[in-house]
């Protein structure tokens, strides 16, 4: 990875600070917000619940995800939610809820880079929160190529604008697993890059993600405690 000097004196591969909370609305399943920086999503889940007849499967049970409406471009808006999609339908264990419908409904609070990462964590999170079985806990990371060369990971708002492509990885936990035999769920990008450059953001973000889930897991297990202390008392 290349050495490039960063607005906010992070080094390369490093991520901002996360945060997590469960549970901010009332009336979904689950829910959850996730920040990177000052990046924050929130996602609700509803369900799982009864499909409407003309989306049942007599196998699966649907995944359908909506991302609330920005000023931006829609088509990019669009694409984030088949993104995301197909990632939760990689991750869901569909065959054990059969006729049934799960939606994920997503808003990005504050984009300060990295929402796309930013969004799916907080749907992941959200299925937890939620209940919903899991294949894996798996979790979102970005990062950009700049001009230079260099591959930033959680890229901010401003380095993405002045990076050449920006990445989206998607990777399947447990957080030990090596970065190397980490499973691959999805990707997105924006941008072009080659392949080498490519295969070098995948490893950065790879690396990377062992934190994001660390994080996550946690978070999830020192709230759940917070909670249970709570009901106790």
């Amino acid at each position: 990875m290349a050495d490039t000097k960063r607005s906010d004196d992070r080094e390369p591969g490093q991520i901002r600070a996360m945060e997590i909370k469960l549970d901010p609305l009332n009336n979904a399943d689950g829910s959850t917000t996730f920040k990177f920086g000052r990046t924050e999503t929130m996602a609700g889940v509803y369900g799982p619940r009864e499909a409407k007849i003309h989306q049942r499967s007599s196998e699966e049970s649907i995944v359908t995800v909506h991302i609330a409406a920005s000023r931006g471009d829609r088509d990019a808006g669009r694409a984030n939610e088949a993104f995301l999609r197909q990632t939760l339908e990689a991750v869901v264990m569909r065959d054990r809820n059969p006729l049934c419908a799960i939606e994920v409904s997503c808003q990005t609070m504050l984009d300060e880079g990295s929402a796309l990462a930013a969004n799916v964590n907080s749907a992941i999170m959200a299925l937890v929160s939620a209940a919903v079985p899991l294949r894996a806990v798996a979790a979102g990371v970005a990062c950009a190529v700049m001009p230079d060369g260099a591959i930033i990971v959680d890229p901010s708002k401003s380095e993405e604008v002045e990076a050449q492509a920006v990445l989206t990885f998607v990777f399947e936990g447990p957080a030990e697993t090596p970065a190397p035999k980490r499973k691959l769920i999805a990707v997105e990008s924006t941008g072009c890059v080659s392949e080498e450059q490519l295969e070098a953001a995948m490893e950065a973000c790879a690396a990377a993600v062992e934190h994001v889930i660390n994080f996550s897991r946690m978070g999830v297990e020192q709230q759940v405690q917070k909670r249970q202390k709570i009901h106790s008392s």
